[in-house]
């Protein structure tokens, strides 16, 4: 099994078949994998708000960037790269490129793309574009990204942006497949998606010929009628159940750092008129709740030991990390007296959300608040409905994931701590506030992201860490190490931004 440079964690925990001597295994021409639930829809630019949806198009469509395993910045629809002013970025673009409908890439598409991205009132990516006033074609080879403020991460987020072929793309996104990648989509029915090899990618062909996405769990009765007995399966499931361990008997368990937090949000809109204050603008509230919470027990009981306990709302290793953070700590003493120092002296009385996906935290932290005084009633959803509800004034906590895709830290800054702008793309992960109560919070991110210099941006990254601590903001529970089990007879190389992607699979030789 192929180790993850950065990871370097990864464990079996079934025996591959013996065999006698060593032979080159045949090539693997169909994986299932289980996606737990269907994508969003298929366009690049306007889809893409779960994981599982990018999870098949970041294999179909490419940025003019990309990330190699350790999400270090690689080039791939582009080459070269440089900020010739600090108003400006400039790319040098691969030639040769093919799209899956033959036609080779050019500028030009680049450009259509860019501004697509950037301008289309549906898109899902106008954040990691907020700062580009325009794009241009300076040649054949060059294209100019015209910048209304400095941008030092641009280049991070580029890799989500993909780039289309322009002259298939037009009306057809839900039917053709129009991008670049070493995978091309070949067929969608409901919520099962399939895609194939593109043999003509400008790395050559994958090893895998087909990938078969369903929206289906480990454990489903369905998938006997889904999925051909002996057919390579790539699933998850959650640690420490019963399912998990008959997974293990049938698979191998890979697992690796992931640049993902666990975080238990407030809401922190103001009440209506007429209503009671909301307690949770009080920061005494705040903190008595994360006070309250045994970090261990939640450790062991959500994820099976398989992670750490957070210290601030960005994993260990993306950009921007404040190593100098203490690791947090439980103290139901403190907890209790900073309630009654805000006027609670009987129990305060709260809802808990928390999704079908996430379905352990909010019975456990129910019962840990209530050890300090706080009445939770948790309220397990499915995802709409989950979503809906954090969306509007709850008065009440929510339990959620964000990952930082581009491992700086400045994507979790725009897109959860900002005030939710939706014409610039700020703020659309903020299911926390409307406005924020957090005095000047919205200059800092903005000066972070418009600080070139490497020294005083880290800087100010740590700075924004520390505040949303200090503030309470939210409250960091865990880092989850990703894991994901992969049928026998196939390797595959771990990647740190958590993509199952098909072109990292590879017959195991036995």
């Amino acid at each position: 099994m192929a180790r993850s440079g950065r990871a370097g964690l990864v464990v079996a925990l079934a025996a591959l078949a013996a065999g006698g001597g060593c032979r080159q295994a045949p090539a693997v021409e169909e994986v299932y994998i289980l996606a737990e639930r269907g994508p969003d829809g298929l366009d690049p630019h306007t889809a893409g708000s779960v994981f599982q949806t990018r999870n098949i198009l970041f294999n179909v469509y490419e940025g003019l960037v990309g990330f190699d395993a350790d999400m270090r910045l690689a080039p791939a629809l582009a080459t070269a790269w440089s900020s010739p002013g600090e108003h400006t970025w400039e790319f040098t673009l691969r030639q040769g490129v093919r799209f899956h409908d033959g036609r080779t890439m050019t500028a030009s598409d680049v450009v259509w793309s860019l501004e697509r991205a950037r301008t289309d009132p549906a898109s899902t990516l106008r954040g990691a574009l907020a700062s580009v006033a325009r794009t241009t074609a300076v040649d054949a080879r060059t294209v100019r990204l015209h910048l209304s403020e400095a941008d030092a991460s641009l280049p991070h987020r580029l890799r989500e942006v993909a780039i289309l072929s322009q002259a298939s793309a037009v009306g057809r996104l839900a039917q053709a497949s129009t991008g670049s990648g070493p995978y091309r989509l070949a067929k969608s029915r409901g919520d099962e998606v399939t895609i194939e090899r593109f043999a003509d990618h400008w790395r050559g062909p994958a090893a895998v010929g087909r990938g078969v996405y369903l929206p289906l769990a480990w454990g489903d009765p369905r998938l006997a009628q889904r999925v051909p007995q002996g057919a390579p399966v790539v699933f998850w499931t959650r640690p420490g159940n019963d399912l998990a361990r008959s997974a293990e008997r049938e698979a191998t368990l890979v697992r690796w750092a992931r640049p993902g937090i666990v975080y238990l949000g407030f809401d922190l809109r103001p009440a209506a008129p007429g209503a009671a204050p909301n307690p949770l603008l009080d920061v005494r509230v705040r903190k008595a709740i994360a006070l309250a919470i045994d970090y261990d027990e939640l450790l062991r009981v959500a994820v099976d030991d398989q992670g750490v306990a957070a210290t601030q709302l960005v994993a260990p290793f993306v950009y921007g990390f404040d190593s100098e953070l203490p690791p947090p700590r439980r103290d139901l003493a403190a907890a209790r007296a900073l309630l009654a120092e805000a006027g609670h002296a009987t129990p305060l009385a709260l809802p808990l959300y928390s999704r079908e996906l996430m379905p352990v935290y909010g019975a456990v932290l129910a019962r840990q608040l209530a050890e300090a005084g706080l009445r939770v009633e948790p309220h397990l959803l499915d995802e709409d409905p989950f979503f809906a509800r954090i969306g509007a004034a709850t008065g009440g906590l929510y339990v959620l994931r964000f990952t930082c895709r581009t491992g700086d830290a400045q994507e979790f800054f725009d897109a959860w701590a900002h005030t939710p702008d939706p014409a610039r793309g700020l703020g659309l992960s903020n299911y926390s506030f409307t406005a924020s109560p957090f005095v000047g919070l919205d200059e800092e991110i903005r000066a972070a992201r418009r600080d070139t210099a490497p020294g005083s941006r880290l800087a100010r990254l740590r700075a924004l860490n520390r505040r949303l601590i200090e503030e309470q903001a939210a409250i960091p529970l865990l880092v989850p190490q990703g894991q994901i089990f992969v049928s026998h007879g196939l390797d595959w190389t771990p990647r740190t931004d958590g993509f199952w992607l098909l072109e990292g699979f590879h017959p195991t030789a036995h």
